[in-house]
């Protein structure tokens, strides 16, 4: 075989290997939300006190640099500590899917902001971005697993049409709801309350 057609090839098989890793992941997490419905209030080992704060700023660090290559202006405006009980590494996935999305979607969008309404035993989290959106009939399905509005570009993306129900999931986890709307002059508003 040409070198530049086994190069093509390799690098196709790679990025399919990687896509259905994602996948995996993905569909993993699913069965261990589906598989532990009571988690939050039960005894599990993994409810702790835990600081979403700190697990925001933490994905902030790690995804600054795509922001920035995508000249998108990351705006956090969150309390210096938010303390809850819950399993970390859920809340990271929450948490890390929003930006994911966020990166990989809100094309030609110039600011992406996180801000936070503290109530009594809840938390608020509005992320908002002012890229494309999504259209209106699209937004009660968003949230479904392996719904799509651009199949085409999802795959290309290696998108595994799972984060957003993902997202879902740890919400209703967490006592919880996730909503959708389109910001008012073009994007998308995610709104997440979880029980704390």
């Amino acid at each position: 075989m040409p070198e530049d057609k086994r190069q093509n090839f390799l690098e196709r098989c790679h990025a399919q290997s990687r896509r259905m890793s994602r996948l995996l992941s993905d569909m993993s997490m699913l069965s261990r939300l589906d598989a532990t419905q009571e988690m939050v209030n039960s005894k599990s080992s993994n409810c702790k006190s835990i600081d979403a704060a700190l697990i925001l700023r933490q994905i902030e660090e790690e995804t600054m640099s795509q922001f920035r290559e995508k000249n998108v202006q990351l705006q956090m405006s969150i309390p210096e500590s938010l303390p809850m009980t819950g399993d970390a590494s859920l809340i990271y996935s929450l948490f890390r899917n929003i930006f994911s999305n966020t990166l990989a979607y809100a094309t030609d969008a110039t600011y992406f902001k996180v801000q936070v309404r503290v109530s009594t035993g809840s938390y608020t989290f509005t992320f908002t971005d002012n890229g494309p959106g999504v259209p209106a009939e699209h937004l009660p399905h968003i949230f479904e697993r392996f719904y799509r509005i651009d199949k085409g570009r999802s795959r290309r993306l290696g998108g595994t049409g799972l984060g957003l129900a993902i997202v879902k999931n740890i919400a209703l986890q967490y006592g919880g709801s996730v909503t959708a709307s389109q910001t008012p002059g073009g994007g998308l508003t995610i709104d997440i309350e979880l029980s704390v």
